[in-house]
């Protein structure tokens, strides 16, 4: 795995624990601090923050099937989507606890996190699938597999015609 998709992959599991922790102190600590329409909010946040973590995660994992340069262009679209779109909602969601009032400014953050998001996954969409291929029009890994599969059916059609001709020496009769 090249050491720029190992960032994106490490950072998509950081993603993680944080929407996990997040998740969880929406559920039992925001519960008696917020009115139910915010915990609604801070719900959304979290969700579309798993979704992309996720995302960073299984595409960087899979990188070699897609460009690289969109690839890491729809990635940093996603962080940036995670920042702008969840990270507003968040702050949305709990600024009359640490603000002292709703900070509805924040709200004209969020789809500029939404556009980000979705330029990402248009881009990947558009662009950014290339399986990767030979000359032949097979890919790289289906052409290993077959000759490795090749490899296994000739040595096992040899190993059974060194064992046929052993069986087709007559055995010694006893009188």
């Amino acid at each position: 795995m090249k050491h720029t998709h190992r960032k994106f992959v490490r950072l998509g599991f950081l993603f993680m624990a944080i929407a996990v922790g997040l998740g969880a102190f929406g559920a039992h600590g925001l519960k008696d601090l917020v009115e139910e329409k915010h915990i609604e909010v801070w719900e959304t946040a979290v969700r579309y923050l798993i979704i992309h973590a996720s995302a960073l995660i299984l595409l960087g994992l899979m990188h070699r099937k897609f460009d690289e340069k969109k690839l890491n262009l729809s990635l940093n679209l996603f962080i940036l989507g995670i920042a702008l779109f969840s990270g507003s909602l968040l702050l949305l969601a709990t600024s009359e606890i640490w603000a002292g009032e709703k900070l509805t400014f924040l709200g004209a953050i969020t789809p500029a996190g939404g556009v980000s998001f979705i330029a990402g996954w248009f881009l990947l969409f558009l662009k950014g699938f290339s399986a990767e291929k030979d000359n032949g029009g097979i890919s790289s890994l289906d052409k290993k597999h077959s000759s490795s599969r090749t490899h296994r059916k000739h040595r096992h059609s040899s190993n059974k015609s060194s064992s046929d001709t052993s069986t087709q020496k007559e055995a010694p009769v006893m009188e």
